[in-house]
């Protein structure tokens, strides 16, 4: 069996590769705006998801290429710590 895990039990990546990020917003009219603060001009593929019960939040599913590590967490502590993202995983 191929072993995904390196010696610090994380798992395996290799880079580039398409990374999608999953963004709840309470106001989806700020996605684009949101989006292009955290990735410029970076190519990128937006999809809605879901619309919560009570229409208070929508989901959206953002994919883009990641060249490595570094640059996959770092977009994601840009998107976590955006004033106008609820939420980011």
């Amino acid at each position: 069996m191929k072993n995904l895990f390196n010696e610090n039990n994380k798992p395996k990546i290799d880079y580039p590769l398409s990374w999608e990020y999953k963004l709840i917003l309470k106001d989806k009219e700020l996605l684009e705006t949101i989006i292009k603060n955290v990735l410029g001009d970076k190519a990128h593929t937006v999809k809605p998801s879901k619309v919560s019960k009570k229409g208070k939040y929508t989901s959206f599913n953002l994919i883009i290429i990641v060249s490595d590590g570094s640059e996959r967490l770092s977009i994601f502590d840009d998107f976590k710590n955006h004033k106008d993202v609820s939420f980011v995983f």
